[in-house]
């Protein structure tokens, strides 16, 4: 498990995780939890303190495939598997993978499911920046996401009221824009690098500057249309931006 200490910028919580790590790397514990869990080759987890949890393979790194022990179901980069009420094991095949799981500890839905999403599947959401994808959709109970900036943009200056996440920085370079006194004027910067944490509390302001092609996987609260823009280069306002959702 992971404890390097976390450095605090404007309510943006920051620190640097290990790239070679085997086994579980603890991202946040709030309303929501979310892990990473690096499997040897035939190497089993089982995943009993979550109700309702995503697990998510992520494509970056282009590593094996798991197989999902009770019903034989095989899962590869880019994939995922959406599980409600049940407790499940999942089985590293013939090489080392790495897997993002985020969940809640509650009941979010009366009835047992188990639905997997193929990679070319999930719900993508066009930014002037990048994009977003929205690997568990809009759940009722939590959100993940893989945010991807493109190099030389950068995200909205922006805070939420209510929402609370966590970012990880698998690709690329960015720099993080944070609120450094008392007014939205006085902003301070640090960079990121792989692989990089930063966990956002409501009302903290922050924005992401992509240096290089960055990758992030995202796991909030569900408030998704929580979002009150400072400043943004394409003059987007506050919350949802419906031209973004149109044929996606």
């Amino acid at each position: 498990m992971n404890s390097v200490m976390k450095k605090e910028f404007g309510g943006n919580f920051v620190l640097s995780l290990p790239s070679e790590e085997i086994g579980i790397t603890e991202f946040a514990r709030c309303s929501y939890l979310y892990f990473q869990d690096v499997l040897l080759p035939k190497e089993t987890l089982s995943i009993d303190e979550l109700k309702s949890f995503t697990i998510f393979l992520p494509k970056v790194f282009e590593e094996g495939s798991i197989t999902i022990v009770e019903t034989g179901d095989v899962l590869n980069p880019g994939d995922s598997v959406q599980i409600e009420n049940r407790e499940i094991s999942i089985k590293a095949n013939s090489e080392k993978v790495r897997l993002l799981i985020s969940g809640v500890a509650g009941s979010i839905s009366e009835t047992s499911s188990l639905v997997i999403t193929r990679d070319e599947e999930h719900y993508k959401v066009s930014k002037p920046w990048g994009h977003e994808l929205w690997i568990n959709g809009e759940h009722p109970g939590y959100a993940l996401k893989e945010v991807y900036i493109e190099k030389g943009n950068r995200t909205s200056l922006q805070y939420h009221n209510f929402k609370e996440e966590t970012n990880i920085l698998f690709k690329g370079k960015a720099n993080l824009i944070y609120q450094s006194g008392d007014s939205f004027d006085d902003l301070g910067l640090t960079e990121l690098l792989p692989i990089s944490s930063i966990h956002v509390i409501p009302k903290a302001l922050h924005r992401l500057e992509a240096i290089e092609d960055t990758l992030l996987y995202e796991t909030s609260t569900p408030h998704l249309n929580d979002v009150i823009r400072i400043s943004d280069d394409s003059q987007r306002v506050d919350g949802r931006i419906s031209s973004e959702h149109e044929g996606v």
